[in-house]
């Protein structure tokens, strides 16, 4: 898993705890500019810093939000790890085994993140 794959799935992990609605949030609880964060969520080398991603790592663990590799989920002792954690087999971003592509699984996720992204914000503007 790449870093910027690590950090999409730790956005993913922390939307997924309730923890986290929106990369602001992400940034946010990681202790990181919204700016930066994003940038290196788009792949910046400038800001997806191996220092970024101990943090993001750090952060985590430290809030109690797991994030695990595809290829832990590709096992049979991450599906027992992904049940223990989550109580489902996909709750942190991590492709389906009989998901074909990764990559299409990814800019899926992505798809969907925007779309919660914008009903979020819809709501929160009905609330105002």
């Amino acid at each position: 898993m790449s870093n910027q794959e690590y950090l999409h799935a730790a956005l993913n992990a922390a939307k997924n705890s309730g923890r986290v609605h929106t990369v602001k949030d992400f940034a946010a609880l990681m202790g990181v500019d919204r700016a930066n964060m994003s940038s290196a969520l788009n792949g910046s080398e400038k800001h997806l810093t191996e220092k970024l991603i101990h943090r993001v790592e750090r952060e985590m663990k430290r809030n109690g939000i797991v994030v695990l590799s595809s290829d832990m989920m590709s096992s049979s002792a991450g599906d027992g790890v992904m049940q223990n954690v989550t109580g489902s087999h996909n709750s942190v971003g991590i492709p389906p085994k009989n998901f074909d592509n990764e990559k299409d699984w990814f800019a899926l996720v992505a798809e969907k993140d925007k779309q919660i992204d914008r009903l979020l914000t819809i709501i929160e503007n009905m609330n105002k």
